[in-house]
């Protein structure tokens, strides 16, 4: 039975009545010296999703894989892609997880991203990331190919201790950088949308990417719009002054589960350059830091609907129909306290109101 398991460190066990330790493939002194060894040949073939987590362990625990067991990985790369996706990314036990996603979840995801990738196992379950792969962006903002940064940044992010939402987007954001990218007069590479050469914006592609990805590798609906909307939002600027009104409207926009995912991707997303020790990027995570503060103190403030001291019920009852001019109503006092939390209170929500009814003049 242990000669059928996947791994030599996974091949112990330990009788009952004695207590004595069975380890007929040494895989004691394989645990000791953090070498992960399969138990025969043809332990991928019988199962490829060993593959994977194998991968997996490498970020988990450190490990090294044996130079055998590498070798035996390159030559079956290609059967990853006969594992159903559930298995790699959504998980199918108690916690919802598959080995992906555990991977990520490790301290050393990057370590074990590279070995996926140069034993082509990468491509197999995230085909996406092919063209990431060696590309150079020949930007002023990045040294690194894009393949290393993406790595880079999933390791800032594992550092950090992010969810893994913020860890799948560090993985996938720049995925749409090969297709969207268009040479500017500078010479060098740009990302950004131009529609005169019919490119789309890096992000936006990126989002069709971690939708294809992450639908076939069956991860949750919530979780793939999470990611989605990272992604699709990534290149947003920390601004120079960390304005309250600033931090509440990016609350709004984003809502704050994904506002402070944000925070954490952009500041992986930066400490994941070669260029992160440059003053540039210094400044730009110190920007960031100011407005995470602001950001942190107006999460208690007014910048959703049900923040309001008034609601739809109020209105009608002021005399407003049910009807789109209502839900525009409603978010004109809401736009009105995000500028000015003061307005806040149900006398002057409701006498504004009842000035809208009187004169509408919301667009």
């Amino acid at each position: 039975d242990m000669r059928r398991r996947d791994f030599t460190v996974n091949a112990m066990a330990r009788r009952l009545e004695t207590g004595e330790l069975l380890d007929p493939l040494d895989g004691r002194a394989d645990l000791a010296l953090g070498i992960l060894r399969t138990t025969s040949p043809a332990s991928f073939r019988d199962d490829p999703l060993r593959m994977v987590r194998g991968l997996r362990f490498v970020s988990e625990l450190g490990f090294d894989l044996a130079p055998e067991t590498e070798r035996q990985m390159r030559d079956s790369a290609e059967q990853v892609e006969h594992v159903s996706g559930e298995r790699i990314g959504g998980g199918l036990a108690s916690d919802g997880l598959g080995e992906l996603s555990k991977l990520l979840l490790g301290n050393q995801p990057a370590k074990a991203l590279r070995l996926a990738r140069d034993t082509g196992v990468l491509v197999r379950f995230l085909p996406e990331l092919e063209a990431a792969i060696g590309f150079d962006q020949e930007s002023r903002y990045h040294e690194l190919p894009l393949d290393e940064h993406l790595f880079a940044v999933a390791q800032a992010a594992a550092d950090a201790g992010a969810p893994l939402r913020v860890r799948l987007a560090a993985l996938l954001h720049d995925g749409g950088k090969p297709e969207s990218a268009w040479r500017g007069k500078d010479g060098r590479l740009h990302f950004y949308a131009n529609p005169a050469l019919g490119k789309r914006s890096h992000e936006e592609i990126g989002g069709e990417i971690v939708s294809s990805a992450l639908g076939r590798l069956r991860y949750p609906t919530r979780l793939r719009a999470a990611v989605r909307h990272i992604v699709r939002a990534h290149m947003f600027e920390p601004p120079r002054r960390a304005l309250a009104v600033g931090a509440r409207r990016f609350l709004h926009r984003h809502g704050e589960q994904t506002a402070l995912d944000l925070l954490a991707h952009k500041r992986a997303d930066l400490q994941g350059k070669r260029l992160a020790e440059s003053p540039q990027t210094r400044a730009e995570l110190e920007r960031l830091g100011r407005f995470g503060e602001v950001l942190e103190q107006e999460r208690a403030g007014a910048y959703r609907l049900e923040h309001l001291a008034v609601d739809g019920a109020d209105l009608i009852e002021l005399g407003w129909q049910p009807s789109p001019a209502l839900g525009r109503a409603l978010a004109h006092l809401l736009r009105a306290v995000i500028a000015n939390p003061k307005l806040n209170t149900r006398e002057r929500l409701l006498a504004e109101a009842a000035g809208l009814l009187e004169n509408p003049r919301v667009p």
